[in-house]
C-alpha cells in the first residue's frame, strides 16, 4: 500500500527532499524510493538476502491522511495535546535503530503494528548515577511513550521478522 501511495500521488517523493527525514540506519538503502525498488527476495527477506530496516518523515499531506484512517491516536493521550503534520513509518527485518537521542519538539509515541520489537533504554550522563538503564519487548498493539529526547534508546527486531511502526509527536 504505502508503495503504491508514493508512486501515485505527485510529489510524494519530493517531500522527503523538502523536509521530510529519511534515516537508513544500517542499511545500503539511501532513499525511500531505493526501498520500494527493492528485489522482491530481499523486500521478503529471503535466505542470503541482506537485512534492512528504514525509516522516515510522512508529511505529504494526501499521503497522511490515507495513513492516519488505519490507526488512531492513542486514546488515553490529552484531549488537548498537539500534533505534529508528520508521522514518522519505521520498517524492516531483524537490524533495528542503533543506540541514540531524538532531536524533536515533542514528547513521542509509537505505535507497534506488525511483529515484535525490543527497545533498549540507556539514561543519559547526567542521570547515570540515579537512572537505570532497562529494556522491554513489544508486540502488535502495544504503544511506547518514551522521553527519547532525555534517553538514549536502540531497537532490535528478532531475527527473520518484519516489524512496521507508526511513531508520532504530541504536546
Amino acid at each position: 500500500m504505502l508503495k503504491r501511495l508514493y508512486e501515485e500521488i505527485s510529489g510524494s517523493y519530493e517531500s522527503l527532499d523538502e523536509g521530510c527525514q529519511f534515516l537508513n540506519f544500517r542499511t545500503n538503502l539511501f532513499t525511500l524510493k531505493e526501498v520500494f525498488e527493492m528485489p522482491d527476495a530481499r523486500v521478503r527477506n529471503e535466505p542470503g538476502q541482506e537485512p534492512w530496516y528504514v525509516g522516515w518523515g510522512n508529511c505529504h499531506p494526501d499521503i497522511l491522511n490515507e495513513v492516519r484512517k488505519f490507526y488512531s491516536v492513542p486514546e488515553f493521550l490529552p484531549e488537548d495535546a498537539e500534533y505534529p503534520a508528520t508521522e514518522n513509518i519505521f520498517f524492516g527485518y531483524e537490524t533495528g535503530a542503533v543506540m541514540h537521542l531524538d532531536y524533536i519538539p515533542r514528547l513521542m509515541w509509537q505505535g507497534q503494528v506488525k511483529g515484535n520489537k525490543t527497545w533498549f533504554v540507556v539514561p543519559v550522563p547526567e542521570c547515570e548515577h540515579i537512572c537505570n538503564k532497562f529494556q522491554y519487548y513489544v508486540e502488535p498493539g502495544d504503544v511506547v511513550l518514551l522521553d527519547t529526547r532525555l534517553w538514549y534508546h536502540a531497537t532490535r527486531i528478532p531475527k527473520g521478522q518484519f516489524s512496521l511502526t507508526i511513531q508520532s509527536e504530541y504536546g
